[in-house]
């Protein structure tokens, strides 16, 4: 790479930590630093839309969530046809308001095709690279376990606009196996566990890919149980909230706020309120893979070390109960997270956590780490 490459390169990596961190001020800074490159041009005027929607969406969410109730409880409502498609095909809009994920990088819809006539070929990678990762992990004197978060069509098929056969037959095949090499105390059915409820809107958000936080605490209350012999009790998700989703954004380009039911934190255990980040590595771009966050809780009734890769549906603990850090960080006297889809076994080998716990994603089993 000449020079002038690399100029270009170091200028946006730079304008994208001020988008993505800084205050109106920073970004304009960095915006007037980056223009004497002439390549940088056409780059920075879709990046700095980007950032005043994001900034203006943050601010819609942020003033909803705390004004008074009387002032946001109306919704105004428009018609709009089941099937709607997003203009670069990635989601659609399904029944009773409810956005799915279908294109994308990963192709989603095509993955719940017949014609993918390599699905064995995957699943017996995958078996094989789970019984390597097990063995791995009993040679480092750490418990190992695997969760796979199901697509929001396999939770809830009959909201997707027309009939459709879920799971897809990866996750169907892998899930298969998996309970019969190994059982339960390696793998976790998500998908079994969703489809146990009178309701499995509960745990889905209408215009996010991600879980609501019942649905995260759910898959944590699980584990505790399982992994842990820990029975967490029953919470009430009766406060309100409001986040916003990311499907939404695909479809209509803007982030809508959406109602959400959370658990009032007077209602936890007095524990859950020690709960303190207490390290993080934040990779040079700003980019959440490879970040990584520990928590310590002094007073948490799980005196153990555990250390998950994951992703989005992990995420940072300080985005709330929707991701499952910020109910393992409170119930485990030490919780690292470190974003990637891979296994990182010098930090296993670095960290000697007790249980080591590996989660992807139903969309992403198509790709094997390592083959």
């Amino acid at each position: 790479m000449d020079e002038n490459s690399r100029n270009i390169v170091d200028s946006l990596q730079e304008l994208n930590r001020n988008l993505k961190l800084a205050s109106f001020s920073q970004i304009a800074d960095a915006i007037v630093e980056s223009l004497n490159i002439q390549e940088t041009h056409t780059i920075l005027a879709s990046m700095l839309v980007n950032a005043r929607v994001r900034h203006l969406n943050a601010d819609l969410v942020s003033n909803l969530a705390n004004s008074e109730r009387d002032e946001f409880s109306a919704i105004s409502s428009i018609d709009a046809p089941i099937g709607m498609m997003s203009s670069d095909a990635s989601a659609l809009l399904g029944r009773e308001g409810y956005m799915f994920l279908v294109g994308g990088s990963n192709d989603v819809l095509r993955q719940y095709s017949t014609m993918c006539n390599d699905d064995a070929d995957v699943v017996a990678q995958w078996s094989r690279l789970i019984t390597n990762r097990i063995e791995r992990a009993a040679s480092e004197r750490v418990r190992y376990h695997h969760l796979i978060i199901p697509e929001k069509i396999s939770i809830i098929p009959e909201l997707f606009p027309r009939p459709i056969a879920s799971p897809t037959r990866v996750l169907d095949q892998l899930e298969q196996v998996l309970l019969r090499e190994h059982g339960g105390s390696i793998y976790t059915s998500v998908r079994e566990i969703f489809w146990k409820l009178r309701d499995r809107k509960s745990v889905c958000r209408k215009t996010d890919s991600h879980l609501a936080p019942f649905g995260s605490f759910l898959i944590f209350k699980y584990i505790m149980q399982e992994l842990f012999c820990h029975n967490v009790a029953d919470y009430k998700f009766s406060e309100n909230g409001f986040s916003y989703g990311d499907l939404s954004f695909r479809m209509l380009g803007l982030f809508l706020p959406e109602l959400e039911h959370k658990v009032d934190l007077s209602g936890l255990p007095h524990f859950t309120a020690r709960a303190t980040k207490s390290a993080e590595f934040v990779p040079e771009d700003c980019s959440h893979m490879g970040r990584r966050q520990v928590w310590r809780n002094p007073e948490a009734p799980i005196r153990e070390k555990i250390v998950v890769f994951g992703n989005s549906y992990f995420s940072f603990a300080e985005n709330g109960q929707s991701t499952l850090s910020w109910w393992f960080s409170r119930w485990f006297q030490e919780f690292h997270f470190v974003w990637t889809n891979e296994m990182d076994w010098d930090y296993v080998a670095d960290q000697k956590p007790q249980v080591v716990i590996w989660q992807g994603t139903e969309r992403f089993l198509r790709v094997v780490p390592g083959c």
